[in-house]
């Protein structure tokens, strides 16, 4: 949606975007957005060990394409078995989910401002 009518929100959120492309599947690393005056917020943790998600392609994305990026950090996990991809680790935000909230709600709020 964000990419063939961007107008269709008054502004979008990327948490932990898919930025790189596998079994066939494109991921987001490598496109550019013509999105004009729609804000977009690109929000990825430090330690996100997803490895269709990694932090460093996060913020190239964001970079490219001139979106607002908010980069936060932990590194909790949610015990044996947990998934690097899954809610219950530095992908998921993890121990800092209100206060990833909190940015992206002040965010949201006034989208010309870049969250801390």
């Amino acid at each position: 949606m964000l990419q063939r009518e961007p107008r269709l929100a008054d502004a979008y959120v990327l948490t932990s975007p898919v930025t790189i492309g596998m079994r066939g599947e494109t991921g987001l690393s490598g496109m550019h957005w013509d999105v004009g005056a729609t804000p977009v917020l690109v929000v990825s943790n430090e330690n996100d060990g997803c490895r269709v998600s990694p932090f460093s392609a996060a913020r190239t994305l964001a970079k490219d394409s001139r979106l607002q990026f908010l980069a936060v950090s932990s590194s909790e996990r949610g015990g044996t078995g947990a998934s690097e991809c899954g809610a219950k680790s530095p992908h998921g935000f993890l121990g800092i989910e209100a206060q990833v909230l909190s940015a992206v709600s002040r965010w949201l709020e006034d989208p010309g401002t870049v969250p801390n």
